[in-house]
């Protein structure tokens, strides 16, 4: 077995151990049927390495864990969004991830695990903005190489290889949604709404409509 298969096969039985739930990805793209659902133990991730070897890139699966992302390529507004995370309860403990900077997602625990919640697109100095909260049946990669800039993710402050999923500041859903007002009035103020959020119907104020491909609860895309 190559060496890059035994540390990949090494760090999601890691992850498991942890209190995560890995996916293997292509890229962007889970491999794997029904990953939305899916809770695999250390003892199968051999036999999927072996079954998936262009699958080196490791996705997390989101619920109890929360991935809040400040899709923003615009500096000044990834700065000022960022400002805002940091101003929740725990934020200073939250490991980050930046694959294509200034882009930059937040780890966090689910109070009360739910669907995804995101703002609306605007355009704002010729880049599309928006704030995404990763939930049910929605991942994000967190390990491996960004597929735009061909490099590795690089964690901050922590990564969950080395926090367990426990020990991740608690975010509740009432956080979020301010959070994601909070970013939305700021889109609103300098920017062109191109993709409306979708609204829930009685479960918050927002829910999946992003142009990610790794959003889509119903297909193996993902990032």
């Amino acid at each position: 077995m190559r060496a890059t298969l035994k540390r990949i096969i090494h760090l999601r039985r890691s992850l498991i151990a942890y209190g995560y739930r890995p996916v293997a990805c292509s890229g962007k793209a889970a491999v794997m049927g029904n990953w939305q659902r899916s809770r695999w133990s250390a003892a199968q991730m051999e036999g999927i390495a072996r079954n998936y070897p262009d699958a080196t890139n490791t996705g997390l699966l989101c619920g109890e864990l929360v991935g809040l992302d400040v899709d923003t390529p615009d500096a000044e507004t990834a700065d000022a969004i960022r400002a805002m995370v940091m101003e929740l309860p725990g934020s200073d403990r939250a490991p980050y991830r930046m694959g294509k900077a200034p882009k930059t997602l937040f780890a966090f625990r689910a109070t009360e695990p739910r669907e995804k919640r995101a703002t609306g697109a605007y355009l704002i100095n010729g880049a599309k903005c928006q704030v995404e909260a990763f939930g049910e049946r929605t991942q994000f990669v967190a390990f491996g190489t960004h597929p735009d800039t061909g490099r590795p993710y690089e964690w901050f402050n922590g990564s969950p290889a080395e926090t367990p999923l426990a020990e991740l500041p608690e975010i509740t859903p009432e956080a979020i949604d301010e959070l994601l007002a909070r970013a939305e009035a700021y889109f609103a103020e300098r920017g062109t709404l191109i993709k409306p959020a979708s609204k829930a119907s009685d479960r918050g104020p927002v829910v999946v409509d992003s142009d990610h491909p790794w959003a889509d609860t119903s297909t193996p895309r993902v990032g």
